[in-house]
């Protein structure tokens, strides 16, 4: 879904204007040998003084994927106009997958074991491959010892927190926990300030969605 920008096509008639070298006729050989279904048919792009196009164009490889195409005002002073559609898709959640918590490893453990290693002995008359073999599987069983295993939730994280965000949130839980332990007045003014800054963002991103949810909603 977006602005490809080609009005040679004639989306209707499905049959392009141009040349059979120009990039819209290959573009639109492309389509019909993926087999993509173009949903968008009316005019998306209108600007005074020149023929309207569709140039704003819906994709699916399912004909009943796009369930309901609309279109409303643009956005701004865009002479595109904004289009609406509604999908029909199943979402499913990533399967949950046991793996090492290394958050909870017993790094006395994992010392000792490897310390335990005579590592001449077991290294000696070995070729490389064969060597490179027997250091990875015994640091995979000190591993093995030292490291407790935990299945993953298969829950999705916020998609609407970036990684920054992210960042930005962590740092905050940090500084609070650095303050609740130390009660110092430098450690409160960092995370004074962190707070203040992840409120703003908060509300950024607060006003970000509720603009989206009322242009969705119109």
């Amino acid at each position: 879904m977006g602005d490809f920008n080609f009005p040679e096509i004639n989306w209707v008639t499905e049959r392009c204007e141009a040349g059979p070298n120009h990039i819209a006729s290959q573009f639109l050989k492309t389509v019909k040998n993926c087999f993509l279904i173009q949903h968008q048919r009316e005019p998306t792009r209108f600007r005074e003084g020149e023929k309207s196009n569709t140039v704003d164009l819906i994709f699916t490889n399912r004909e009943e994927m796009a369930m309901e195409c609309g279109m409303m005002a643009g956005l701004g002073k865009s002479d595109h106009l904004t289009l609406l559609v509604t999908i029909s898709f199943v979402c499913e959640d990533p399967p949950r997958l046991n793996r090492r918590n290394f958050r909870k490893m017993d790094s006395a453990v994992l010392r000792g074991a490897l310390a335990g290693i005579n590592w001449q002995d077991e290294l000696s008359g070995l070729e490389v491959d064969e060597t490179w073999t027997k250091i990875k599987n015994k640091i995979t069983e000190a591993i093995e010892a030292s490291t407790p295993m935990s299945r993953t939730s298969g829950r999705k994280g916020k998609t609407w927190m970036d990684k920054d965000t992210l960042t930005i949130v962590r740092k905050k839980h940090k500084l609070f926990r650095r303050w609740q332990e130390t009660r110092d007045g430098q450690d409160y003014q960092a995370y004074k300030k962190i707070k203040s800054e992840n409120s703003l963002l908060a509300s950024m991103l607060a006003r970000h969605q509720d603009q989206m949810e009322s242009l969705i909603s119109y």
